[in-house]
């Protein structure tokens, strides 16, 4: 009954008229939800030449996706989430978090990210206006907590194995780089469940980004043997307002993976020239990643190697254990952008962890990450993190 009453406010605060709309009860009955219910907890510590700092934390969060059908192929999509942090040990380095004498910081006890738009869906055509989720850009952050969106408008066209998209966003908020910045972007996505997929973008950002360029394969090229290839390419130039007359900055991405008789493992090398540049707004998107908790995206390096490597066991159909390492080294650094960029020195860092699905919808996941800084006066951390998860 819960559920229909808030459905029912929701359907409400966005009355619209539509030729052929369906009437209140009919849209309430054919209602779609999906998200997650997620707890998590933290042990972080920081050591520095000056002394150690740590923190202990709680973090729950909710994500809810309601899709309220109004018109024949069309919907109106609510997407929401829910955060509260709550520290034990609340400390210079995390003064964000650090709230009022309940523990739990006023700016996390409100609801954020609010997306609100309209979808239209039929054959092979689709599109989103509104405030909209821009997570499938692979340069934008995908978290699921903190995707990446904005006011504006994106579309796909479907043709086989080929869907060709398009996307405008007035300021992309949850970036790394800058919120007060308009994305244009158009891309080309490839998928053939033989050879494997790719894809394809072009994008403007204002005030950071005269052009970016992403290439992302992912290859079958011995299937019949459980192995793969990735290989990415980016490249892009910074704005002027940013940096006058900046070289062209690149990244390079060659990984094998295999998935055999249980053991599926990842190894890679990564690069990027000298240049500086941007060729992601934030360290949650997908070209650059790497596998580890705290240095977790090369791409906007400067002058940077990455050898990494995951490899995970599935002890049984519920459980899955994991190493992980990523050896980064960096031969200059970056100044005409600020330190979201990672330009942090080089370092060696080492990550265990276990999944474990209790059903089809429920599941435990752990890990224990330790970085470790080459320079004295650089920040080496520890990191332990148990997540209890549900899915719906």
């Amino acid at each position: 009954m819960l559920k229909k009453l808030s459905l029912a406010a929701l359907v409400a605060m966005g009355s619209m008229s539509f030729a052929g709309a369906t009437d209140l009860s009919s849209a309430i009955q054919g209602v779609q939800l999906n998200g997650f219910l997620r707890v998590r907890a933290y042990v972080h510590q920081d050591k520095k030449a000056t002394g150690k700092t740590d923190y202990n934390r709680w973090r729950t969060d909710a994500k809810l996706v309601f899709g309220v059908p109004v018109a024949e192929n069309t919907k109106i999509v609510w997407r929401v989430n829910a955060e509260q942090n709550f520290d034990t040990k609340a400390t210079e380095n995390n003064a964000t978090y650090a709230g009022d004498n309940s523990g739990l910081a006023a700016s996390s006890r409100n609801v954020t990210n609010s997306l609100f738009f309209v979808n239209y869906a039929k054959g092979a055509i689709a599109a989103n206006v509104g405030i909209i989720p821009l997570g499938f850009l692979p340069f934008a952050s995908s978290d699921a907590w903190s995707t990446a969106h904005g006011a504006g408008a994106d579309a796909t066209y479907t043709m086989s194995n080929v869907t060709l998209a398009a996307a405008y966003a007035d300021k992309m908020f949850n970036s790394d780089v800058s919120e007060d910045q308009d994305v244009y972007t158009l891309g080309a996505i490839y998928k053939n469940k033989d050879l494997g997929n790719a894809q394809l973008w072009y994008a403007q950002v204002t005030n950071t980004l005269k052009y970016d360029f992403v290439l992302m394969t992912n290859l079958n090229v011995l299937k019949d043997y459980g192995i793969g290839v990735n290989f990415d390419i980016a490249q892009s130039k910074l704005n002027d307002a940013v940096s006058t007359n900046a070289n062209n900055h690149r990244f390079y991405n060659l990984a094998l993976t295999s998935n055999i008789a249980g053991l599926n493992a990842k190894v890679g090398y990564a690069v990027t020239n000298n240049a500086e540049g941007v060729i992601n707004t934030s360290s949650d998107s997908v070209i650059g990643a790497v596998p580890c908790a705290l240095r977790d995206n090369v791409a906007n390096m400067t002058d940077a190697k990455s050898l990494y490597a995951k490899v995970g066991y599935n002890i049984d159909e519920a459980t899955n254990v994991f190493v992980a390492y990523n050896h980064i080294k960096e031969i200059s650094q970056n100044t005409a952008l600020s330190s979201t960029l990672g330009d942090e020195g080089n370092s060696n860092e080492y990550e265990v962890g276990a999944n474990y699905k209790v059903n089809k919808k429920f599941g435990i996941s752990g890990y224990y990450d330790i970085l470790n800084m080459s320079d004295d006066l650089a920040t080496d951390q520890q990191e332990a993190k148990v997540e209890f998860k549900y899915s719906f």
